[in-house]
């Protein structure tokens, strides 16, 4: 096992993806909403192929009758993958925290990851061996230095995510590079202990864990990933900015 010091602070461990867990029991969470459903089974295809987790849980909103199709044939092949769908658009925040609480109580390490596997496979093993080795929540980081970027987001995106990155520094109680990178690892009983902080239900769900995390010592570690912009986003620039800056007041005025 390799490791490097973050200039952030602390030890990163980078584990091989393939026997990773050693005795671990990891639960993965997809959240999906109008995904692609042949991007969606692939991604889940390669986090059982090469993870091999315990459970792979994917949580989809507003579900159509292809993405369906695909997915019971997908469930049908593995007993690791199940199925959970909600008819109505939750918010990927209540998606996440609906899987966590479903997975954390026979689980060691809970991780969630996006429905179009923009997160390299291998960048996820490293999350999630990480927070099993340091018992803290790690999130995977698309700005670092020493992150691999295999196609940029459009110019509008990279400018609006880079201030609102400096924004968030100066606010929450931990700086990072990347704060919303959709992928991220923590040890499922730091999730018991920060489900009644982390309430947020829609993209504000990220901050709140870090802010959580760091608030209540569990702490917080990041890593550079391994990244690929995927076209087709159901993510619109605008209102989640407007969400996420909302969410930035709300943790600025929480009780300390």
């Amino acid at each position: 096992m390799t490791a490097y010091t973050h200039p952030l602070g602390g030890v990163i461990f980078h584990p091989p993806s393939r026997g990773l867990h050693m005795g671990t029991r990891v639960g993965i969470v997809i959240p999906a909403f109008d995904p692609d459903p042949a991007r969606l089974v692939g991604t889940a295809e390669q986090l059982v192929d090469h993870l091999a987790p315990a459970t792979l849980r994917i949580e989809l909103d507003c579900p159509d009758p292809v993405t369906s199709a695909a997915l019971a044939r997908l469930s049908a092949r593995t007993s690791t993958v199940s199925v959970h769908t909600a008819d109505r658009r939750r918010g990927k925040g209540a998606a996440i925290a609906a899987g966590f609480d479903a997975v954390a109580p026979e689980t060691d390490v809970v991780a969630f990851v996006d429905a179009d596997g923009a997160t390299d496979v291998d960048a996820v093993g490293a999350l999630i061996g990480t927070a099993a080795q340091t018992q803290q929540l790690v999130v995977g980081s698309r700005h670092h230095p020493d992150a691999t970027i295999g196609h940029q987001q459009q110019p509008l995106r990279r400018l609006m995510s880079r201030a609102f990155i400096t924004l968030a520094g100066w606010v929450l109680p931990v700086r990072l590079s990347d704060y919303q990178c959709g992928a991220k690892a923590l040890p499922a009983a730091a999730w018991l202990r920060l489900r009644s902080v982390v309430t947020a239900g829609g993209f504000g769900f990220d901050l709140w864990l870090i802010t959580a995390a760091a608030d209540l010592d569990v702490g917080v570690h990041e890593l550079p990933v391994v990244w690929t912009d995927r076209s087709g986003s159901t993510v619109a620039p605008v209102p989640t900015i407007v969400e996420l800056a909302g969410t930035l007041v709300a943790i600025a005025r929480r009780p300390r």
